[in-house]
């Protein structure tokens, strides 16, 4: 089940992206100009990636991530599990800002190439400045609609991969935006304020969408950065009913559900088809998902399948953990300044990722065998 927004910000067109003469290395994961491009080897198997055939007459199909080195904990359980599960798929950094030189140095180990057209990121920093007054990185997710990939996925890296994302991509020949989840009424208020509902501009229907942005796929081009300035222009006039504190989520439902375009999510659709067996996202705040024995997941006491576990809004650490390091301090008692909180949810599994040794396993103490 799907919608197509009402538009309010102009005509709809079509951009088409060319991609050059892009020579792809031999693992096929690194987007280079030359042919000396240095082989990938799997994080995991320790095995050098065969070159994936891009399919005659099939568009090119691709993911993207964001991050920088403060992150740099996260990114790498993610691109662990990303590749232990997608282990050939094309892969991008985009960079959050300037500070990637940690991550920028897992190119070759992991396999991904980096999104580097500076025109196209200062036009994101630019769509942040006018919405919020300063630059903000999670704008640059925008960067996917005009990067090398003819279809893509874009995911956040406080995430773990469970599955492939193969099943996603065809989903693009019926919708032209698709997100893990949306039409949840407890994560509306991280979109929408309630005086949303007291205006005329946006229908039930458009607001009840509601996407998380942590997790969607569509393809290149979809906007021209003339509709993404008029849904800005657009935007600004709507923006006291747009809950800003999520940064680009709220603009980028705007965005979608007034473009005319249409759009879903994986959860709806599952939802509208009776189709439990559709792998789906978890997020670690709901406290209806559990684990069980043999990497097992059930969402209200029922078995259902992960396609990632999402951590969005409950990763960071809080005063606790700096009450711990503090009091470690004084002690003297060794201990590692974490980057997320102590007391994560679904914590184990994290850590597992983030410590995957590349024989396959996880260092010693895990007891982890997803």
């Amino acid at each position: 089940m799907g919608h197509t927004g009402n538009p309010v910000f102009g005509s709809v067109s079509t951009v088409t992206v060319s991609h050059g003469s892009l020579k792809y290395a031999r693992s096929g994961l690194l987007p280079t100009t030359s042919t000396n491009a240095p082989d990938v080897m799997h994080p995991v198997t320790g095995r050098f990636h065969e070159e994936p055939k891009k399919p005659q007459g099939i568009a090119t199909d691709g993911v993207y991530f964001l991050a920088n080195d403060r992150v740099l904990d996260l990114v790498v359980a993610f691109l662990n599990s990303f590749r232990a599960k997608n282990p050939t798929r094309l892969l991008c950094l985009i960079p959050f800002d300037d500070d990637i030189r940690l991550i920028a140095g897992l190119r070759q180990r992991y396999g991904f190439s980096l999104f580097d057209n500076r025109d196209i990121l200062r036009e994101c920093d630019d769509l942040s400045r006018a919405l919020h007054g300063r630059v903000v990185g999670q704008y640059r997710k925008a960067a996917a609609w005009y990067g090398e990939f003819e279809r893509f996925i874009y995911i956040d890296v406080d995430t773990i991969v469970l599955g492939s994302f193969d099943f996603v991509y065809p989903y693009l020949a019926e919708y032209d935006f698709v997100t893990g989840h949306s039409h949840m009424a407890e994560c509306w208020r991280w979109t929408w304020k309630p005086s949303a509902r007291r205006q005329a501009l946006l229908s039930a229907d458009q607001l009840d969408y509601a996407a998380n942005t942590g997790f969607f796929a569509s393809c290149a081009g979809l906007f021209s950065f003339g509709q993404l300035h008029s849904a800005r222009d657009a935007a600004l006039r709507f923006r006291a009913h747009m809950e800003m504190g999520c940064y680009e989520q709220a603009f980028f439902n705007f965005l979608v559900v007034t473009s005319g375009r249409s759009y879903t999510s994986l959860s709806r659709l599952a939802q509208s088809r009776g189709d439990t067996a559709m792998p789906c996202e978890c997020w670690a705040g709901e406290r209806r998902w559990t684990s069980g024995r043999k990497g097992r997941w059930r969402f209200n006491g029922r078995r259902r399948p992960v396609l990632f576990i999402h951590w969005a809004g409950c990763w960071w650490p809080t005063r606790f953990d700096a009450f711990v390091e503090q009091a470690c301090r004084r002690l003297g008692v060794p201990h590692r300044r974490s980057s997320v909180r102590r007391l994560l949810r679904h914590r184990r599994i994290w850590w597992f990722f983030r410590h995957m040794a590349e024989d396959g396993g996880a260092e010693s103490g895990s007891g982890l065998n997803p």
